[in-house]
């Protein structure tokens, strides 16, 4: 295939990363977030020496989003902040970061990242702006 990450490095990560999906959906969450932590390890490895890896879908938001689900809400917000250290200011991780420290009862860093996701999209349309769980910031907020 033409599309470069069809082989290669990022094509295993995002094999892995279907793997751990794919067990997520049958509820085996133990074994998604052990297949996610693995997809994040590859892609740790990856190189940036030409930007950044071609992986659809960053494997450490991925973990995290399979830890929250997995009721594991502190390990997902450090999935997340790796994630945001690869790549800083990404919506969806941002809105892991804040729903996962909301549920581990920290109120401050799902503040924090509230608030780092809204000026990011300050100058979006306000209708347009929705978490990724369906709430918008300002009802996000409410709801702490």
């Amino acid at each position: 295939s033409a599309y470069p990450a069809s082989r290669g490095p990022a094509a295993e990560v995002m094999r892995i990363e279907l793997q751990a999906l794919d067990l997520a959906s049958r509820g085996d969450w133990e074994g998604a977030a052990g297949r996610a932590k693995q997809a994040a390890a590859a892609e740790d490895a990856l190189s940036f020496e030409f930007g950044p890896p071609v992986v659809v879908k960053p494997a450490h938001e991925l973990a995290g989003e399979i830890l929250l689900a997995a009721r594991k809400p502190a390990e997902a917000v450090k999935e997340f902040r790796t994630a945001l250290d690869r790549a800083p200011g990404r919506a969806l991780s941002l809105a892991g970061e804040s729903r996962a420290a909301a549920a581990a009862g920290d109120r401050k860093t799902a503040a924090e990242a509230d608030g780092r996701w809204a000026r990011n999209h300050r100058r979006a349309d306000e209708k347009d702006l929705v978490f990724k769980d369906g709430f918008t910031p300002l009802e996000a907020k409410e709801r702490r």
